[in-house]
């Protein structure tokens, strides 16, 4: 408690005072586990590191000290979940992979560029980087969450990301490839609207278990035959892309009568 008591701006200890600007904390006796940063525009105080016993931290719409998620992170190895949205950064310290229990990891709309290796995170589960202008991760486990949309990535990042992956959304970044299905049987949502992509692959019927897939507003012209053996799949959306009205006419005529079950989305342009 002295600690958030120190801080140059008031924290809530009553939850039901939440709300998108003030800052709040949950107490376990005297520790603090879970901490919202909210105070707009004023600078997260570097003593939240010392928070040793805390399990959550949710920081938004603040400043770190010279742009920089300093080292003492580190000291947070109790932490189960880090969010930062709406903060500048420009950069985030290598120590980040220390954090031997992070569940989940969020850094939303806060310019970054570069994410550090994040070999040591054996236990995360959920990525989330979206609106920066990330183009290369490194480090990944067991992972099943990625969320990468909004950033510059030019191909998935198959190198790093591991078999476990249920969940990839991928929207708005440069990519023109599918992932490599033979990686991901377990996918069951894709996401890679806006993108570069031109091509499905033909053994796209190897994701067994894949009930939603987006394309939409992307470079495609045809869809391969297989598709139709996705018999798990229930959305289908491909609006946007470069078929010709003939093949639009065919895919309808497709679903329509071998996959009615499908919530298909689909425009000639």
């Amino acid at each position: 408690m002295e600690i958030i008591e120190s801080f140059p701006f008031p924290v809530n200890t009553n939850l039901q005072k939440q709300g998108p600007t003030v800052s709040t904390a949950m107490l376990d006796g005297n520790s603090v586990i879970m901490i919202q940063l909210r105070t707009a525009g004023a600078q997260v105080p570097e003593t939240v590191f010392c928070l040793k016993n805390l399990r959550n931290l949710d920081i938004m719409n603040m400043n770190f000290v010279n742009g920089v998620v300093p080292d003492a992170l580190s000291n947070l190895q109790s932490l189960f979940g880090l969010s930062i949205k709406n903060s500048l950064i420009s950069k985030i310290t290598d120590k980040l992979a220390s954090l031997i229990n992070l569940q989940s990891l969020t850094i939303d709309n806060c310019g970054l560029t570069q994410m550090p290796n994040l070999s040591g995170l054996k236990k995360l589960n959920t990525l989330s980087l979206p609106n920066n202008h990330v183009s290369k991760i490194e480090g990944l486990y067991n992972v099943s969450q990625l969320f990468l949309y909004h950033n510059d990535f030019t191909e998935v990042p198959t190198q790093t990301i591991p078999s476990t992956l249920v969940r990839i959304y991928m929207n708005y970044n440069p990519i023109k490839y599918f992932p490599n299905v033979n990686l991901y049987a377990n996918l069951t949502e894709v996401r890679l609207a806006r993108t570069e992509v031109s091509v499905i692959p033909s053994n796209i019927n190897k994701l067994k278990r894949l009930s939603f897939l987006d394309l939409s507003f992307s470079k495609i012209t045809t869809i391969p035959d297989n598709i139709r053996k996705l018999t798990g799949l229930q959305f289908l959306v491909i609006q946007g892309n470069q078929f010709s009205a003939e093949e639009v006419n065919k895919i309808k005529s497709q679903f329509s009568t071998e996959q009615p079950s499908v919530q298909l989305l689909i425009f000639f342009i």
